[in-house]
């Protein structure tokens, strides 16, 4: 009887396996990086028949939209799946140096001097402040304070109440430079003190609360262009700078100098680990041991300079001043996937999942898809 009851059940088991959907053998799927375009959008309002203006707005992320500057138009905010105008607002001097997003709030500075607060979803206008200086880097944000500080093209760092725009201090010092690079450095906060760089190369370290000077360092030693455009980057109780034309140097908080690195620099670097990863102004990327600033290894970019870093699961990802955007590991140092947008990229892009959003030289948003996919 165990006998018949054994045959019964093998064959039952081997009938039911029959049905069952086999997996094809995992040889026969390869997976891919496939990069390509979900749509593009122009930000500009009008054709613009003049000359071409500095794109370097970094696009921010905020849920279901994403918002951008445009250095001849204004600001603009689509919906990030298909590329919906949401809503339009044209400035004057238009906003070249980025935005902010906080608590459904766009923050923006002008070319003209103007600094504007705007509600995310319908783009009413909340408040105008004047700050009478060009503002041509993006602000950031305090929670804990809640204010806003901003820098200018006359080397001005300013804090100003985000509810109401109310200019609380200003911070200014003398302008020894007589020839600069556009843009100015984004400020950056630690611990209750801004670090902001100057046109004639120096780091200015400012009390966040009432804005009293701590200190000053000078990066660039004097060669042609001074200017310490780099946004500067912190890490636990280090920060590190550059100047446009010079080197990269790594603080402590208090103003003394750690180390340094051959390269000038004027985009966003990354921190990943123990490195950092450095675009410079020679038409390279560094990997730079972040204690010792020892360089374990430098990569040529094809077309121009690179722009500021974004990262992509192990991946970095950039812009190329007159070329693609640029899909790179760092750890075998070889591209994975190139875009070509026309005409070049200035900002820095923003990666959010799997999608890759940046305005090129020519004032076009992009959103492209970044991922791995299955393929025969």
């Amino acid at each position: 009887m165990k006998f018949y009851f054994l045959i019964f059940s093998v064959l039952i088991f081997s009938a039911c396996s029959s049905l069952i959907p086999r997996a094809e053998p995992e040889s026969l799927s390869v997976r891919d990086l496939v990069l390509h375009k979900k749509w593009v959008r122009s930000t500009l309002l009008t054709e613009n028949t003049g000359y071409r203006q500095i794109q370097r707005s970094k696009a921010v992320v905020a849920g279901n939209y994403v918002a951008v500057g445009n250095s001849l138009a204004g600001i603009s905010v689509w919906n990030t799946e298909d590329g919906k105008l949401i809503w339009n607002e044209a400035v004057q001097g238009g906003v070249e140096g980025g935005i902010a997003i906080y608590k459904n709030r766009v923050y923006a500075g002008s070319g003209r001097g103007d600094f504007f607060a705007f509600d995310l979803d319908s783009g009413r206008k909340l408040w105008t402040t004047e700050i009478h200086s060009e503002i041509v880097s993006a602000p950031i944000f305090d929670p804990s304070r809640g204010r806003l500080f901003v820098t200018t093209s006359q080397n001005n760092l300013v804090a100003l109440e985000a509810d109401t725009g109310r200019i609380i201090w200003s911070f200014s010092r003398p302008e020894n430079s007589t020839l600069a690079v556009r843009g100015t450095s984004q400020p950056h906060l630690v611990g209750g003190k801004i670090f902001y760089g100057s046109s004639d190369g120096a780091l200015i370290a400012v009390e966040a609360e009432k804005g009293a000077a701590l200190w000053e360092v000078q990066i660039n030693r004097g060669k042609k262009f001074r200017d310490m455009d780099f946004t500067v980057l912190s890490d636990g109780d280090k920060i590190y700078a550059a100047g446009f034309d010079d080197r990269l140097i790594c603080l402590n908080l208090s103003g003394q100098i750690l180390w340094t690195a051959d390269g000038g620099g004027y985009s966003d670097a990354l921190i990943d680990g123990q490195w950092i990863y450095y675009p410079t102004t020679q038409g390279q990327i560094k990997a730079i041991d972040k204690d010792s600033g020892v360089v374990s290894w430098t990569y040529e970019t094809q077309n121009g300079t690179p722009s500021g870093l974004a990262r992509w699961k192990n991946d970095l990802v950039f812009g190329e001043s007159h070329g693609s955007l640029v899909v790179f590991d760092p750890r075998t140092r070889k591209e994975k996937k190139r875009f070509e947008p026309g005409r070049g990229i200035l900002a820095t892009p923003t990666v959010a999942g799997s999608n890759i959003y940046f305005i090129s030289n020519e004032g076009n948003l992009y959103s492209l898809d970044l991922d791995y996919k299955i393929v025969r």
